[in-house]
């Protein structure tokens, strides 16, 4: 099997069918859907099932019985692919690139190095891009180098992150991508940017975070994984830069003190530890910035 295309859902069922629409025009038999269903208490499998096998394409499609976010979705979700790369793609977006499978293939065959990459990323309704703003392109390399990939429409080397956790499981929602990106870096292996491939990404209203509660655990997730690969030393700098963010966007009063201390325990997990040298953070500062890194 050469690419999965792995979806994670809840309660989306004419999104989710909309995305997985796009996808099988340019899927071969090289190719297989997978979606997981974060126990949608809607008619997902009702719509998805009868379509899947009438496009007689490779899939699998699993229910979830309980909902396990979008960090330990993803985790489930990759545990079941069996291609070379994982192409992972969200339940409200669509492709929009033609041969897009085929091209992306093509440069993670060319690229061996690389091990994550984003493709870009649009909203058309805002004319907004969703990539990374921490770039650095080398002179060497035909790509540029990112510090992270975005969730959204992301490929992966199965090879590289098999037999070990993908994501922290209990993140649940918000800068998970942050984790495989920095082991990526961690073992000298590349993040990039696969700009000539598209998707356009339609958000959903159902199921999505807003205002400060967003804000929040992006800045605490963001936080915690940090906290598991960084060098111990660093910790004190890390928890200053949490402090000044969330003083920034006012979460300091006591309710939000008590909500920060209470979901970093509920999140952080030991067994997750993964450091990082030095040497590549340092590197990773000197590429995209003391505060994109820290």
């Amino acid at each position: 099997m050469k690419l999965s295309i792995m979806i994670i859902t809840y309660n989306r069922s004419k999104e989710v069918y909309r995305a997985v629409q796009s996808c099988i025009p340019f899927m071969n038999e090289e190719m297989e859907v997978v979606i997981v269903d974060n126990c949608s208490p809607d008619n997902t499998k009702e719509i998805l099932v009868p379509y899947l096998k009438s496009t007689k394409v490779n899939h699998i499609y699993h229910h979830s019985e309980l909902n396990l976010g979008v960090a330990g979705g993803r985790n489930l979700a990759f545990s079941l692919c069996k291609g070379d790369y994982v192409f992972s793609l969200d339940d409200d977006a669509v492709i929009v690139t033609e041969d897009f499978f085929n091209k992306m293939i093509q440069f993670m065959d060319d690229h061996p190095k690389v091990v994550a990459a984003e493709v870009n990323i649009l909203e058309p309704e805002t004319k907004t891009s969703l990539n990374s703003r921490f770039r650095y392109r080398s002179k060497e390399l035909d790509y540029d180098f990112i510090r992270s990939f975005c969730g959204c429409a992301h490929v992966l080397r199965r090879s590289f992150y098999e037999g070990q956790p993908l994501y922290p499981k209990k993140l649940f929602f918000g800068s998970e991508e942050l984790y495989p990106s920095l082991k990526a870096w961690g073992e000298d292996q590349h993040v990039a940017s696969i700009d000539d491939l598209t998707i356009h990404h339609l958000p959903s209203v159902i199921n999505r975070y807003v205002g400060k509660d967003r804000i929040f655990y992006f800045l605490l997730n963001t936080y915690l994984i940090r906290r598991l690969m960084f060098p111990v030393y660093l910790r004190p700098i890390l928890d200053t830069i949490l402090g000044y963010r969330l003083m920034k966007y006012k979460m300091i009063d006591s309710e939000w003190r008590k909500k920060t201390r209470v979901t970093f325990k509920e999140r952080y997990d030991k067994a997750e530890i993964y450091r990082i040298p030095l040497r590549v953070t340092m590197t990773l500062v000197k590429r995209f910035g003391f505060l994109a890194i820290f």
